[in-house]
């Protein structure tokens, strides 16, 4: 995972006093609260909510309450080389979070890094570029994405996106349909996709518009997800890279 906002820090509640325990409780029930009602984080709320608290605490609540176990947690810095390191100054600064989900004995690891994925970010810390290239992108799941990699602005992190990973499941925010090569790609389509949010009107994809109005196949999905978060309005689409066997989803 990868984001603007800093990682921050946990309060150590063996030394906390009873009100700066519900302070910090109260600060992160807040920044909660658009992912709950709304399945996204809203970017300037995000801004205002995780700048001083960082999204440490974010994750700790969203692993406990999807039922895994913390093992352990260190703060990681990415080096000039792309690899992971202890944190020194001027690295880029990231958390490595080992953890278990119930039911498993074989310890996952969550990674986050505080890091602009902009194609002028990336050529900053050109570091950052070598450290997602060498990571075995399997599956990419890109949801409530911006539209960013619509811009060529995101081009660099577009590009890693579509070459590196296996099978890219994403709402209609992420990567433009005209993207994906057919003969490279096999696509398959949920829900429905009508336009977008007023806030992103012009990212419509008269493309996108055409596969939903003229295919017959394409299954419903009953949930929300994404910006247009109600029942029955969401859409989903699962890109297969063609040198894969077939699977149904």
């Amino acid at each position: 995972m990868i984001g603007l906002e800093p990682v921050g820090k946990i309060l150590d509640l063996t030394t906390a006093s009873e009100s700066e325990q519900n302070q910090k409780l109260q600060k992160v029930r807040s920044s909660l609260y658009a992912i709950l009602q709304f399945s996204f984080f809203r970017t300037n709320d995000m801004k205002v909510d995780l700048q001083k608290q960082g999204v440490l605490p974010i994750l700790y609540v969203f692993l406990a309450r999807t039922q895994n176990r913390i093992l352990d947690v260190q703060n990681i810095g990415i080096g000039k080389d792309g690899k992971i390191h202890k944190l020194e100054k001027g690295m880029i600064s990231g958390v490595k979070i080992a953890f278990v989900p119930k039911g498993e004995s074989q310890p996952r690891t969550l990674y986050y890094l505080s890091a602009d994925l902009s194609d002028d970010g990336l050529k900053k810390r050109p570091e950052l570029n070598k450290f997602i290239s060498g990571i075995d992108k399997n599956i990419t799941y890109l949801k409530a994405a911006s539209y960013l990699m619509y811009n060529d602005s995101f081009s660099k992190i577009r590009r890693s996106i579509l070459t590196g990973s296996k099978k890219i499941l994403q709402d209609d925010s992420g990567i433009h349909l005209k993207a994906f090569d057919n003969s490279k790609w096999n696509l398959k389509f949920y829900g429905s996709y009508t336009s977008p949010i007023r806030l992103f009107s012009g990212s419509y994809q008269e493309d996108l518009r055409r596969v939903y109005s003229t295919r017959k196949n394409i299954k419903p999905l009953n949930f929300g997800i994404g910006y247009k978060f109600a029942a029955n309005d969401s859409n989903l689409m699962l890109a297969e890279y063609k040198n894969l066997p077939a699977s149904n989803p």
